[in-house]
């Protein structure tokens, strides 16, 4: 009896030491920005944006989220906006130019974190992952891909969901 109490604790330690390993990445591109001035580079969003932004913050709030990335644009700082005044996170910034970087790796394992992007840095950030090309730019009208990598045991597992307006 002594041995399988035993058994059974050392089973349960290592199930929960394996959860604490898991790091999920959630990416989404950022919502819809203002156009009206073609030469902005750095818009903000419009106001189909900022519901977009309400959307994805009711959308993620619940799944765990403890740590926000963007780039340093305005259309992601105020796409992730909701969701960090939600979760009381604050957002840090990552190069696009160096994306899945050793640091960034070490910094988020065991963690869920959402990553904001833009049409091009969102698929390519998650072909860094999976050190693949499975994932093309999004068109430039897609505001609604959620990207979900989730690590298992080292290895990333991929889903893809599109949400349209109102979700």
């Amino acid at each position: 009896m002594k041995y399988l109490l035993i058994l059974l604790l050392a089973v349960a330690c290592k199930g929960q030491s394996h959860q604490s390993d898991d790091t999920v990445y959630y990416f989404i591109r950022h919502a819809e920005k203002d156009r009206s001035n073609s030469n902005n580079s750095n818009p903000h969003l419009n106001a189909m944006g900022k519901e977009r932004a309400q959307e994805w913050k009711t959308r993620l709030g619940d799944k765990g989220i403890n740590a926000i990335y963007i780039t340093d644009f305005n259309r992601t700082r105020e796409t992730a906006a909701p969701l960090a005044t939600y979760l009381n996170l604050e957002p840090k910034i990552y190069s696009a130019t160096d994306l899945y970087s050793k640091s960034f790796k070490a910094e988020t394992k065991g963690q869920t974190v959402l990553i904001v992007g833009h049409s091009n840095t969102t698929p390519a950030f998650v072909n860094s992952i999976l050190n693949d090309t499975t994932y093309k730019e999004l068109n430039d009208s897609n505001n609604g891909a959620l990207f979900k990598v989730t690590f298992i045991d080292g290895k990333p597992q991929v889903s893809l969901q599109q949400f349209e307006d109102g979700f």
